[in-house]
């Protein structure tokens, strides 16, 4: 409940409580920590919010003939090979399936029709050799290796259905001869839609960077992408991109270096009635997938916005500015002829809650940048943070809510404000606020 300073604003404190309890937020916190809840899913390209939209398509088509690419490759980077066609493709997935039928009786390939195998086949990590990348089921599951069988949704509800061993077998092709390179362990999952190719770089061409092998599984709650490729040394690397009711993953190049991040955005229940969100950054190095760093929402947020707060109490309209708007936003507004206060009353947008309009006082009037730098605010109220407000990380997100500003004369003053997590939260500032007027960054 939200403190009252004075009898003829408590219907006011009292609406104003109800609507900051509604408001659940979450606070990211650069404490390292991880989650114990198990990978969850992800879903096909288009309906996949994972997906950054300002890519190119195909992230989850068949793969087929990477195009040759004009750009010069680097020096000590092996020459690429020549492209394969359907055809080609089709028969290195034979060669690696005939090979696996000899020699290893554990697996069984997985069949599509009468005289193809489900897989693809492309060139990964420069190393100018193309892989074949082939799914396989444990050898007790043989009656279950097409991908018809594997393909069927309802499997997921029926209690008969049976839940095979899959594995990702990975061959290296020396002269249309490939030789098993790695064998990715995917666990026990029913439902399997599509072996691809999945580029790293933020282009999305396959003729242009690194890429991986990405086995789709659908279950119950969503999907799961198994994402399994190589170092520049060889050494194989896997990483889940994941999508669910509590587990979002955003795939999108978040520091700008060209080769898409793994942004993995997870709730939690904290302290029981918290509801914490833990944003973990993975990144592809050159030599696999690390994982960089977990930060949390919820306390972060709790934590600028109680800064905020203080600040605005404290009558430091400097340290107030400087803390919750952006460099970039600061200079544009600079650029502009706005003042110091100029900027800060762009923060604020006047409105109250309906049930608060008799017992308030005009918002519209007054300037919080000039109250706080007249050091006339006794409080700055924020919302309660319970939940985060945003869907996901590695996005730019805002949500606008209300936040009550009360005088040291005892004006009751309601504004609304627009709290943004930055695309790349891990790096510089996580929130700020942006004026009200400014449109979206994209």
């Amino acid at each position: 409940m939200l403190p009252g300073h004075h009898c003829r604003v408590f219907a006011c404190a009292l609406a104003l409580s109800a609507l900051f309890m509604l408001w659940g937020c979450a606070t990211p916190i650069r404490d390292g920590g991880s989650s114990d809840i198990p990978h969850q899913p992800s879903l096909p390209a288009d309906q996949d919010p994972s997906v950054d939209p300002s890519a190119e398509p195909g992230a989850h088509t068949t793969a087929t003939d990477p195009a040759r690419s004009d750009t010069p490759r680097a020096a000590g980077v092996a020459e690429r090979p020549a492209a394969l066609t359907p055809d080609d493709q089709a028969a290195l997935l034979a060669r690696a399936a005939a090979l696996i039928r000899t020699t290893d009786a554990t697996v069984v390939p997985v069949t599509v029709g009468t005289d193809s195998f489900l897989g693809a086949a492309a060139e990964i990590n420069a190393d100018g050799r193309h892989h074949v990348a082939l799914l396989l089921v444990g050898a007790d599951f043989r009656d279950l290796a097409t991908a018809e069988t594997l393909a069927d949704a309802s499997r997921l509800f029926r209690a008969d259905a049976r839940t095979p061993d899959l594995y990702l077998a990975v061959f290296a092709d020396t002269n249309r001869e490939p030789a098993e390179q790695h064998r990715f362990s995917l666990g026990r999952r029913r439902v399997v839609t599509a072996v691809t190719v999945e580029p790293l770089g933020s282009d999305r061409r396959e003729d242009a960077g690194p890429a991986v092998f990405s086995v789709l599984v659908t279950t119950r709650g969503g999907t799961e992408q198994y994402w399994c490729g190589f170092g520049s040394d060889g050494t194989p690397s896997m990483v889940v991109i994941e999508n669910d009711g509590a587990t979002r993953t955003v795939v999108s190049d978040i520091d700008g270096n060209g080769v898409r991040d793994v942004v993995r955005s997870q709730q939690i229940l904290e302290q029981g009635r918290v509801v914490e969100t833990l944003i973990t950054w993975t990144q592809w190095t050159g030599s696999g997938f690390q994982t960089i760093e977990t930060i949390n929402v919820v306390r972060n947020l709790t934590r600028f916005l109680d800064t905020a707060r203080r600040l605005a109490v404290n009558g430091n309209l400097s340290a107030f500015a400087d803390h919750t708007i952006i460099p970039s936003t600061r200079t544009e507004l600079a650029a502009a002829g706005r003042s110091l206060e100029q900027m800060v009353t762009a923060l604020f947008a006047p409105g109250a809650p309906e049930s608060a309009t008799a017992a308030a006082s005009d918002s519209a009037t007054h300037s919080p940048g000039r109250l706080i730098d007249d050091r006339m605010v006794r409080d700055l109220m924020f919302p309660v943070v319970t939940r985060s407000p945003f869907s996901e990380g590695g996005r730019e997100s805002s949500v606008k809510t209300g936040v009550r500003l009360i005088t040291t004369t005892n004006d009751d003053l309601f504004f609304h404000v627009d709290i943004t997590m930055g695309k790349n939260p891990f790096a510089g500032r996580q929130f700020y606020l942006r004026p009200i007027e400014q449109p979206r960054r994209e």
